[in-house]
């Protein structure tokens, strides 16, 4: 009895514990209004505390179905009420959060508000479906059912609005909410251009509909479907019909201001009498766009007149007026209508806002029409800056938005005069740009502003140029990196940097900027255009194939996608890949829309078909050239590589006809080359009379006496290129005697240094060695750094090292080298003094110069071997620790040279010189497994079977040996492989019969002892070891010593007749010169036993 009251009292007092916890109706209908206030305040983290404190109350001692609010005129449970509140409290957080991150400029900040924003909006959604799914209120779910219409309409996701919304028109055909529901389908389909689905559900909504704000607004939005879509007249019916059923002109001034009074009670974004005066100028502008200008003008007067109180769209009929008129090439009527606009107008700030429009018309007119108007602009400017500054503000166009218009007004100028050749002007107009830009940053400093005109100045810097200007604008520049990293003019700022130091020259400095563009962007647009300007940074820089590899990542739908294919295929003809270059230019070709540009592209591919030695597909694409290209430079160009492509098809007279286009050209650098292979020409036409001749009357008749020699020069190229040298050289000397005062003119040369040069080429080609030389050597001395002077230089050092002069070689490629380091011959200058250096045995010189050689000119075809000739350089010193490094260069950085299987090889031997024993074979093992079938492989593999043999691994040796004779049976090693194989074999041999010899001597032991069973049983177990051996071994002293010991086990075994087949074979062994007289006498002796006593 006890017990159970115990239990009884402990239930009672539970029951009071939890009673005492249960939430009240006041305690929810107060946490609710808490959550209210917080919301009212904008403070809607906190709203939602309170209101998930109400949403999430459950208990089975509160009905909270009882506890009723009102939410949007509608009444609701508490706990539903809460649950759409959390909704709309997540949908605003959304609200804040994307609009802040439309505020933001830094992309990656951008990015993060976007998410954040994105995340509030999903919880507002699954809140508002939570409302309308489970709400005791059919009201209230219709409610939360426009929420999340609202929710993905803020969103611009507008699909889900339209599929929520059919879903709603299909639930609730007849519900009032039913015109917000079609209002939102028809603006998203509006938004999705999708304009026959918007004109259906917003002509549904005014047949279902007669009033409100909405019909008036669907009404308008059927124009603007009809207006968008380029379909004035039919949108016209739709405005008017607007503007009629408002009647505007009747209203009362009670009318209009109750209108205004719910416009800014927030009830409606704007008033029907404002959305009627708006679709009084979108009738004035389809007018406009249907060439009715008189009705048109009607229209936004109409405007002026009738709703002369709403000043902002009396604004806009003026300035959609002024508009018709600027867009018709009327600019003085386009200014009447803003001046009348100032002048009709009492306010102040109208007033600045036309003032201020008018004078961007002048920049307008300026930069679109080429109307030198500048100047007008400025002063209207200045107008706005000195009259309007008070109201400035207001206006909407700040005095820094006024001083920087005028200061791009006079960076356009400048740019204009600077077109024009006028230097002064420009440079004058380039410093008022830069002090209007200044008084903006210094006087009115405004962060909209700031950023644009400190970047501008930078651009002003760089027009006015000069070392001090260009310091500046780069220190502006990097100012603005610093300030505004990420940002539109940081990004800018670094594009612009980029090219300066691209300009400078500066290549390695504005790849790291390019590449830094590169890493950070996020922006496609701006990748696209690091990449491709990128690409023409390394191209200038000569690092082809990282220029093709960044011009390549310019996308298709880049707007420099076809300069970028050509800029590409520019590289690869630049660096041999002609198959590359064409399979680039056809796709290029295929996206390009200009026919300049496509003229580029058929030319390269001209270019690419040379380097294929293709001449009649390069014919093809340089008459496609000179068709099209509107170049007249490129023409001619193209037409002298036409020539070519003829003379190389041998379609002589073809050439000539071109060529004949362009003897008399203006550009020196044409008409000289086109003179002298027109004179080619006529002689492979069989008319070398004709050439020479032609030349021989022009030198003669000629009263120039410069054109008369360069005429001789012609004729003196023409004999070198028939290699009539001694005509040639006659010819040369000829012109020296005439001892001609040369003033170059427009020639990189003087004629008497060509000639000089011309000589000695004849000479060297008809193997007057020593003339040559002279001849070199003189032209070196009177023009020791001209134009011909590499050339001569490296003539002269080349010549000598032909004729072994090898330290005269190499002095005078030394010089070479340092005194013409760009000439086009520098890399064989250094390989050929590399060579020199080697053969005179100066191996510390040589290695540098290779070493030297390989730094230059890494992508060269002679790069590997000259690494190569540095190791064996470094290997002759000594130096194995440099000669492995040298080495394994070779095989990393060109693992496709033809040089890989001697590397390896010759590493190997390295690692040997160096006590390195087990690289060593490493390095024999790499060379045999890769490069199989190398020179060097025969070699290596006997040299792994002398080491294995040295190690007395002899079964290893073995097996390299055989695979010399076996797969190398024509080199040189493999013939003294069979001695060698043959003392292999004898030692493996002699090794495995000493084991065999100590199983017989135990047999004979055991004979000794009279064992005889035991015996008999060891010498059966032997028999089949000596048969192995002599079959093993065949032609080793060993097969003669296991057939001897076997004759005797089968004399112990009693087998004789096998036993005299035994010795039968050691005596045939004997009698081939195959075995020794002892193993003849003992095999003989038994055999004649057992046959006179056994058989």
């Amino acid at each position: 009895m006890g017990l159970l009251g115990i239990v009884i009292a402990s239930i009672t007092l539970g029951i009071a514990l939890v009673a005492k916890d249960v939430p009240t109706g006041d305690y929810m209908l107060s946490t609710f209004q808490a959550g209210q206030g917080f919301y009212s305040e904008g403070a809607y983290d906190q709203a939602i505390e309170k209101y998930r404190s109400v949403g999430d109350v459950a208990s089975i001692l509160l009905d909270d179905g009882e506890i009723i609010v009102v939410v949007g005129e509608v009444e609701s449970t508490v706990k539903d009420a809460a649950i759409y509140q959390v909704g709309n409290s997540y949908f605003k957080m959304f609200e804040e959060e994307f609009q802040a991150a439309g505020n933001l400029r830094n992309e990656e900040q951008k990015a993060e508000r976007t998410r954040k924003a994105e995340a509030y909006l999903e919880q507002a959604v699954s809140f508002f479906s939570r409302v309308e799914e489970q709400a005791v209120s059919e009201e209230l779910r219709v409610l939360a059912q426009g929420r999340i219409m609202t929710c993905w309409y803020s969103a611009k996701r507008y699909k889900e609005v339209i599929r929520k919304g059919l879903e709603f028109v299909e639930r609730y055909p007849d519900h009032p909410y039913l015109v917000e529901v079609l209002y939102n389908i028809g603006w998203s389909y509006y938004e999705l251009q999708d304009y026959p689905h918007s004109i259906e559900a917003f002509v549904e909504l005014t047949q279902r509909f007669d009033a409100g704000f909405q019909v008036s607004r669907a009404l308008f939005q059927i124009g603007e479907c009809y207006y968008d879509q380029g379909l004035y007249a039919e949108a016209i019916p739709h405005y008017q019909r607007l503007v009629d059923r408002a009647d505007i002109r009747q209203l009362s001034e009670q009318e209009v201001q109750r209108m205004q009074f719910e416009k800014v009670a927030g009830l409606v974004d704007e008033t029907e009498y404002e959305l009627t005066a708006k679709a009084q100028i979108r009738t004035g502008d389809c007018y406009s766009k249907l060439q009715n200008f008189a009705q048109a003008e009607t229209s936004y007067r109409t405007v002026v007149t009738v709703f002369a109180q709403e000043r902002r769209l009396v604004e806009k009929a003026y300035q959609s007026l002024a508009d018709m008129h600027f867009a018709n090439g009327q600019l003085s009527r386009c200014v009447g209508a803003y001046r009348e606009a100032i002048d009709n107008t009492p306010s102040k700030t109208f007033q600045a806002r036309m003032q201020f429009r008018l004078a961007q018309r002048y920049v307008e007119a300026s930069t679109e029409w080429g109307e030198e108007l500048f100047d007008d602009a400025i002063r209207e400017f200045n107008v706005y800056s000195k009259g309007y500054g008070e109201v400035a503000g207001s206006a909407g166009y700040s005095l820094a938005n006024a001083w920087y218009e005028i200061g791009q007004a006079h960076y356009s100028k400048a740019e204009r005069l600077a077109q024009q050749g006028e230097v002064a002007p420009a440079q004058q107009a380039y410093n008022q740009a830069l002090q209007s830009y200044s008084t903006q940053l210094e006087q009115f400093p405004d962060p909209l502003f700031d950023m644009a005109a400190k970047f501008n100045s930078g651009l002003t810097r760089q027009m006015l140029g000069g070392e001090k200007e260009n310091r500046r604008a780069l220190a502006v520049y990097r100012e603005i990196i610093d300030e505004d990293a990420g940002g539109t003019y940081g990004r800018s700022s670094q594009f612009q940097l980029a090219r300066m130091q691209f300009g400078q020259q500066a290549y390695d400095e504005s790849a790291t900027i390019y590449e830094e563009i590169i890493t950070s962007a996020a922006d496609p647009t701006h990748l696209d255009i690091a990449h491709f300007e990128l690409g023409l940074v390394f191209s200038k820089a000569q690092k082809l194939e990282l220029a093709t590899q960044h011009l390549l990542l310019v996308r298709e739908s880049a707007p420099q996608f076809s300069l970028s294919r050509l800029e590409a295929a520019r590289a690869y003809v630049g660096f041999a890949e002609f198959d590359r270059a064409l399979r680039v230019l056809e796709i290029g070709l295929q996206a390009s829309d200009s026919e300049g540009e496509r003229a580029q592209f058929s030319y390269l591919m001209g270019k690419a078909w040379i380097g294929k030695g293709q001449f009649d597909f390069a014919v093809d694409a340089f008459s496609e050239t000179i068709e099209t290209t509107p170049d007249p430079l490129l023409r001619e160009i193209a037409r002298y590589d036409r020539a070519t492509s003829y003379s190389r098809l041998e379609r002589y007279a073809e050439a000539a006809g071109d060529l004949k286009a362009l003897v008399n050209s203006e550009n020196e650098r044409i008409r000289g080359p086109a003179q002298k292979m027109l004179g080619m020409a006529y002689l492979r036409l069989n008319k070398q009379q004709e050439a020479l001749e032609s030349y021989t009357r022009l030198a003669a008749t000629s009263e120039d006496p410069a054109e008369r020699v360069e005429y001789m020069v012609l004729i003196l190229e023409l004999y070198l290129e028939l290699e009539q040298y001694d005509l040639a050289i006659e010819m040369g000397q000829r012109v020296l005697q005439l001892g001609f005062a040369d003033d170059k003119q427009n020639r990189d040369y003087w004629i008497d240094e060509q000639v000089y040069y011309l000589i000695a080429e004849s000479q060297h080609r008809s193997d007057q060695f020593e003339e040559a030389i002279s001849t070199y050597t003189e032209g070196l001395k009177r023009y020791p750094d001209s134009f011909y002077s590499p050339d001569m230089a490296y003539a002269l050092g080349t010549l000598y090292f032909e004729q072994d002069r090898l330290d005269e070689a190499a002095a005078t490629l030394a010089d070479f080298v340092a005194e013409f380091a760009d000439s086009p011959n520098a890399l064989y200058g250094y390989y050929y003094l590399g060579y020199a250096h080697f053969s005179l045995r100066e191996f510390d010189r040589s290695g540098d110069v290779f070493k030297d050689l390989v730094a230059k000119f890494p992508a060269s075809e002679v790069a590997p071997e000259a690494m190569m000739r540095a190791a064996e350089s470094a290997f002759n010193l000594g130096a194995f620790d440099e000669v492995a490094q040298l080495y394994r260069t070779v095989l990393e950085v060109y693992p496709d040279s033809p040089f890989g299987d001697e590397a390896t090889y010759n590493l190997a031997w390295a690692f040997y010189e160096a006590k390195n024993e087990d690289e060593f074979v490493a390095g024999l093992d790499q060379l045999v497994s890769n490069f199989p079938e190398s020179e060097f492989a025969p070699d290596a593999r006997f040299t792994l079977g002398d080491y294995f043999f040295n190690r007395e691994e002899y079964s290893r040796a073995l097996t390299e040996y055989e695979y010399v004779l076996q797969n190398y049976g024509d080199s040189k090693i493999a013939s003294e492989v069979p001695e060698v194989l043959k003392n292999v074999r004898e030692i493996i041999a002699y090794g495995e019969y000493e084991q065999v010899m100590v199983v017989f001597s135990e047999a004979l032991s055991l004979e000794k002892e009279a064992k005889t069973a035991e015996a008999v049983e060891k010498f059966r177990q032997v028999v089949p070891l000596f048969v192995s051996l002599k079959e093993r071994f065949p032609d080793t002293e060993v097969e003669v010593g296991a057939l001897s010991n076997l004759g005797v086990c089968f004399e112990f075994l009693r087998q004789w007749k096998e036993a005299v087949q035994t010795y039968d074979r050691v005596i045939s062994l004997f009698a081939e010169e195959r075995a020794s007289q002892e193993a003849y006498q003992f095999a003989k002796g038994h055999r004649d036993w057992i046959v006179t006593s056994r058989l």
